[in-house]
Formats: structure tokens, sequence, C-alpha cells
């Protein structure tokens, strides 16, 4: 993926997705516009729906944790469609695509367990990445 091809959403278009909205989902706190330390989360990329109701739950985790991931909505774009297709196999989402530094890349489903990844390798709400 190239550099110019990534939006990154800062917390205050994340706040205001319409998948995020704290009365869209129930949340039992008000969501905080202020500005927070945001860490890129390089070497992830989420691929998603923009209205699918299984997808709210990654970017809110993102939200917690301060997190800054590449977003592909996948009934949108041609291409993340294909690189979904082509690389996990399936065009189940949520999926988050892991790269490691060796370039070996992992394709994990299911919000929970996106969830669960994100939480083991980040700190929530600092910018320390976990071990």
């Amino acid at each position: 993926m190239s550099p110019s091809s990534i939006h990154v959403m800062t917390l205050t278009e994340l706040a205001a997705h319409p998948c995020v909205q704290g009365e869209a989902i129930g949340l039992a706190y008000p969501l905080q516009p202020e500005f927070r330390p945001v860490q890129w989360a390089d070497g992830l990329a989420l691929y998603q729906y923009k209205a699918c109701p299984f997808c709210v739950k990654v970017p809110r985790a993102m939200m917690r944790q301060s997190l800054s991931i590449e977003t592909l909505d996948v009934k949108r774009s041609e291409t993340a469609w294909g690189e979904l297709l082509a690389g996990g196999g399936d065009l189940k989402v949520p999926c988050l695509r892991v790269e490691g530094s060796d370039g070996q890349v992992e394709w994990l489903y299911e919000s929970g367990h996106i969830i669960g990844y994100l939480e083991d390798r980040f700190v929530a709400g600092s910018n320390v990445v976990g071990a």
C-alpha cells in the first residue's frame, strides 16, 4: 500500500464516524474529542465496511487505546476487496492485516480476536508498545 493512499483518521474524525458515535453504539460514557497523543500502528491495516455492525467494536478499541490504524472500506474499494480476498482468503470483516518486521503477513478475523491482539501489543492509552 502506498503512503499516498493511506487515510489516517484523527480521534475527532473517529468520534464523528457514524459507527462510533455514542448514541449509535450505546456507549456508557461520552466521547471526549480533546487531544490525546495518537500512536501510529505500523504494519497494521483494518479491512471493514463502514456500515457493518460487527466492525464497530474495533474502531472503539482503537480510540480507547489512542491507536491510528489504516482503515480500508472493502465495499468502496475494489483494491481493498481484492487484497482481502487474495491475502486473507475470505471477504469476512472486520479483518486486521498484520505485517511483521520480517515481512510475514497474518490476517486476523473476528472483532474479539482483533481487539485482544491490539490489547496485547499496545498498552492502552499510551505510546508504549507491548512486548
